[in-house]
């Protein structure tokens, strides 16, 4: 059975200041540095190996993997700041007793691309599903109950936006 760990850490952005970042670990090594391995072969046969594993955290509003439902889950993002210009997502299956993460994709280099990128040596990833759901809770400890994942995203993004309003003036 694998492991997760799941941890914020501040992070600071000229464009857009202070933030939060859900850094992704698995079985103890962070989940770039397990994909840089797999990526590389392909990157280098387009000449360029920089762009293997070439990936930022997600920071708190983009962070999918809190809904805790069966889906596509972007995991990682564009070093650019926009996290959809060189997603990495994958595939999140929920049993009653398991987590699983599989089919992992970075869907610019899917398939019908000129060089497709295969990210099956990476995962599947299976998790024991009472410290997955213990992982992910603990990343929002400030949700009271009954409150919504939506509804928190939504004031901490209207007070990162009055928060660089009053840096700005």
């Amino acid at each position: 059975m694998d492991h997760i760990e799941l941890e914020w850490h501040d992070r600071d952005e000229d464009h857009l200041g202070r933030r939060k970042e859900l850094q992704i670990f698995i079985n103890g090594h962070s989940l770039i540095d397990l994909v840089r391995p797999v990526e590389l072969p392909f990157a280098e046969l387009e000449g360029k190996p920089d762009i293997a594993g070439h990936y930022d955290w997600l920071c708190d509003v983009y962070c999918e993997i809190q809904r805790l439902k069966t889906e596509e889950c972007m995991l990682l993002g564009c070093h650019c700041g926009i996290p959809d210009c060189w997603p990495l997502t994958v595939r999140v299956s929920l049993a009653d007793d398991v987590v699983c993460w599989s089919h992992f994709l970075n869907w610019h280099k899917a398939k019908g691309c000129a060089s497709e990128w295969d990210h099956t040596a990476l995962g599947p990833f299976v998790f024991d599903r009472q410290q997955y759901e213990t992982a992910v809770l603990n990343l929002l400890p400030e949700i009271e109950a009954g409150q919504l994942r939506e509804q928190v995203i939504e004031q901490k993004l209207e007070a990162d936006y009055l928060a660089r309003q009053q840096n700005d003036a």
